[in-house]
């Protein structure tokens, strides 16, 4: 038996019957996966609120039971903690805290999961549902925060729904680099609004949408500040400026070697045969190799200028991503990264202010 699985027969089938009455339902038997798996000692504990909130919910005292349940959650958030909650709090009247529990309970169900259980969950969600709003929350960028009523419910991208008390809320996406927008959103009672952000695009949402005969609209009181290259600009400029920059002087060098030797052969040959040696076929062999020397090393030349290119354009797409401007933009440096190639010389220049 792991701290992830247990299995009670005896008090699964004790509540059973209280289930399919309306009660709480103890279905403890797969827990879906936590953000980071609570220690053996965590999960004891939780199971200790668990079966608590349990007893209480048989007794009818739904407080008692919120309570202990709420614990279990804050320790080992899963979905039979979940499920029994919203049972809960349905009864308490929080709908709202109802259809979120409930409807995490159902995300994670697992598939040996019972179903007579998850039945219940979901007879109980859909029920609720008609009484609350839902907030679907779709964003370009990922990685956003998403906040509701200045409270963070969620990353972009946002798996599920968002439940909310039926009226006016205020919606926010927040990134570090594409900032900040806002929708004032109405939700209608029993219907799902979906609120689109740009973060990046001039987002203009003035719509209306029907919900038990309710008109709902979704209105930008934010601006966008605009397109910002990601850092997978900066991850493939440096790459290729690097790969460019160590190309171009490898070519360079080998260039330079390469006419060393031809110099050194058209030295030799002029020192045996006089200035115009090549002109007659007694150093003819000699004369082709230093020919093929001088060739190689114009080829080599040729070749590495195009590695200075490529460190050239990777070089300002690096410096387009550092330079652009953003919220931070005032703190950054400044760098501008280019190619120096000539007679003789090649190279890459980097300049910039600091």
């Amino acid at each position: 038996m792991t701290a992830m699985t247990r299995s009670r027969p005896q008090l699964f089938a004790a509540l059973a019957l209280v289930a399919a009455l309306g009660a709480a339902v103890d279905v403890r038997a797969q827990t879906a996966t936590p953000a980071s798996t609570p220690s053996p000692e965590v999960v004891k504990q939780a199971d200790a609120h668990f079966r608590k909130g349990n007893l209480a919910y048989t007794d009818k005292r739904w407080a008692e039971a919120e309570a202990a349940f709420l614990a279990a959650w804050a320790l080992n958030p899963t979905y039979d903690v979940a499920a029994n909650l919203g049972q809960t709090q349905y009864h308490l009247g929080k709908l709202r805290d109802a259809a979120e529990h409930l409807d995490f309970a159902l995300r994670h169900w697992p598939l040996i999961g019972k179903p007579e259980p998850r039945k219940l969950a979901e007879d109980r969600l859909a029920e609720v549902r008609g009484s609350v709003g839902a907030l679907k929350l779709e964003v370009k960028a990922e990685h956003a925060d998403l906040y509701v009523d200045g409270k963070l419910v969620g990353h972009s991208p946002m798996v599920g729904e968002v439940f909310v008390e039926p009226g006016a809320h205020k919606v926010e996406a927040r990134h570090e680099l594409y900032g900040t927008e806002a929708r004032r959103v109405i939700a209608g009672v029993g219907a799902t609004e979906a609120v689109r952000f740009g973060l990046g695009e001039v987002v203009v949402g003035v719509g209306s949408a029907a919900g038990k005969g309710e008109a709902r609209e979704v209105v930008g009181v934010g601006s966008a500040v605009g397109w910002r290259p990601g850092r997978e600009w900066a991850l493939s400029g440096g790459a290729v400026a690097a790969v460019g920059l160590g190309a171009g002087l490898a070519l360079t060098f080998a260039s330079k070697s390469k006419a060393s030797d031809a110099d050194a052969k058209l030295s030799d040959v002029q020192m045996k045969g006089g200035t115009f040696a090549c002109s007659s076929g007694s150093f003819a062999a000699a004369c082709a190799t230093l020919r093929r020397a001088n060739q190689s090393a114009d080829t080599l030349s040729k070749v590495s200028a195009v590695g200075y290119v490529a460190a050239g354009v990777g070089g300002a797409v690096l410096s387009t991503y550092l330079l652009w401007p953003g919220k931070k933009a005032e703190h950054r440096t400044s760098t501008w990264v280019s190619p120096v190639v000539g007679a003789g010389i090649g190279g890459i220049a980097i300049t910039g202010a600091f």
